[in-house]
């Protein structure tokens, strides 16, 4: 409600502005191949050892994951794809855990470019540091995990047996084809994912290179990661709005157009 007051995308409404509907149908085949590949690259790295998980079970999950993200803190509702008979649960967890590792990685590496596109370098440098912090320390726990829970399980009721090594373990077990295949999908995922978000900034008047949105997407997207709301919301809208503002985008349209991907 704040940002909605402070920002005043309904100043602009009052106009004759019009959504170009045609960019907001263009998006949408672009939306279903990201999640298409999203359920492809889980079903990919999983099936030679979960023989019964089908291709199309992996696709219809991932269509169902992201809206349990967004309504829940931390993205956890998409923790859902793992909990399925036909894959065993240990390589679930492993693969969920190395997409998001994946996904995160080339949105930093990404976001990265904010610094070259802005001159934000005081606003945004102390938030990357603490971000990149995060990311370290989460590397940290995920190759460590078994020395955390054995240290919780002697210290508090927990009762949890972690195989020694088990991530270092994991990597070392994967053939090299199905990790070039893994990343080079995730890669694709991205590209795919940021032509939803070109289409609907054209939808809304923005005109914006694919390669400087991308990098405000990613930029935000990362801010994202500090916040605990569910599906991040407000922070998402603050962020986008701002970076579009620094670009030279009206106030009001980056807000509509902050609205209008949420």
């Amino acid at each position: 409600i704040i940002f909605v007051l402070y920002t005043r995308p309904q100043d602009i409404l009052a106009t004759d502005f019009e959504f170009q509907i045609r960019y907001i149908l263009f998006a949408i085949p672009f939306t279903l191949s990201a999640h298409v590949l999203l359920g492809y690259r889980y079903w990919y790295f999983l099936k030679d050892n979960n023989m019964e998980y089908h291709i199309l079970d992996s696709i219809s999950i991932h269509f169902i994951t992201p809206i349990l993200a967004r309504i829940t803190p931390g993205n956890i509702g998409e923790t859902k794809k793992i909990f399925n008979h036909r894959i065993i649960k240990e390589d679930a967890i492993f693969t969920h855990v190395l997409e998001r590792l994946t996904d995160f990685l080339i949105l930093f590496i990404s976001g990265l470019g904010i610094f070259i596109i802005f001159d934000l370098v005081e606003q945004l440098l102390y938030a990357y540091i603490v971000i990149f912090l995060l990311l370290i320390l989460l590397i940290l726990i995920l190759f460590y995990l078994d020395r955390i829970t054995a240290f919780l399980s002697e210290k508090t009721p927990l009762n949890v047996n972690i195989e020694n090594k088990w991530m270092k373990k994991r990597l070392g077990t994967v053939d090299n084809r199905v990790i070039i295949v893994f990343l080079i999908t995730s890669v694709c995922i991205w590209l795919v994912t940021i032509q939803v978000y070109v289409n609907l900034a054209r939808s809304v008047g923005i005109s914006i290179d694919s390669f400087s949105l991308s990098i405000i997407i990613a930029a935000t997207i990362i801010l994202l990661s500090v916040s605990g709301l569910p599906g991040g919301f407000g922070i998402r809208e603050i962020s986008l709005t701002f970076l579009l503002v620094q670009w030279g985008i009206a106030l009001e349209q980056a807000s509509i157009y902050s609205l209008l991907i949420s």
